[in-house]
């Protein structure tokens, strides 16, 4: 289905399924897991003894998010339609970045408190999402960003989307670097450096590419 479910989703299942000690099972695969991801697979497998469950919970527990999330966004369009377009864009995707759409699903839910003008509130599902996968707190402060900007005048919105661009390209064009800088800072970003630095799909993405 997706390259992801062979680097570290039937791992994680494998380890537990097998594990007798819950912490220690999941801090061996800590470098490719989250907590709450390892959490479902650790449900799974002690309900089921098929790796099958463990994606029919991830798959639902995502579309579940995405569709309360179109439930209160959408309202000049069916919505039987919109999770049809959502689900033949991108399940066979999510199906290879399994924690990353947990955690955007996660972040597209909870932006109803961010419209509700409760950014603590938010703030706390941001925190939350990091446990599915660390890019969600990534894409909860880009969100948090673009509100602090909408809040301010007109010519802050201007300056705020110029540096926005500007910072993409450039981490967009020198990735390696920016994902080695992130890896100094915390090494949490470290594991990233094999994309930056090896045969994978995203070290021979050019910027324009991108753009």
């Amino acid at each position: 289905i997706g390259t992801d479910i062979h680097v570290y989703g039937i791992k994680v299942y494998n380890v537990a399924s097998n594990s007798t000690n819950f912490w220690k099972a999941y801090h061996s695969v800590s470098s490719v897991s989250e907590l709450f991801y390892f959490i479902i697979n650790y449900i799974s497998a002690l309900i089921y003894d098929k790796y099958g469950l463990s994606l029919f919970l991830q798959m639902f527990i995502q579309s579940t998010l995405v569709f309360l999330g179109m439930k209160r966004y959408i309202s000049n369009a069916p919505l039987w339609l919109t999770i049809l377009i959502y689900q033949m864009l991108f399940y066979n995707l999510t199906l290879n970045l399994m924690r990353q759409g947990i955690a955007i699903a996660f972040i597209f839910w909870s932006f109803k408190y961010l419209e509700r003008q409760k950014v603590i509130y938010f703030c706390i599902c941001a925190f939350l999402s990091f446990f599915f996968h660390k890019t969600g707190l990534i894409a909860s402060t880009i969100l948090l960003m673009i509100y602090w900007a909408l809040q301010n005048k007109e010519w802050l919105q201007k300056i705020f989307l110029f540096t926005a661009i500007c910072i993409s390209i450039v981490c967009v064009h020198y990735f390696t670097l920016t994902i080695k800088l992130l890896s100094h800072i915390n090494p949490l970003f470290s594991h990233f450096l094999a994309y930056a630095e090896g045969t994978d799909f995203y070290a021979n993405v050019s910027t324009m590419d991108i753009l």
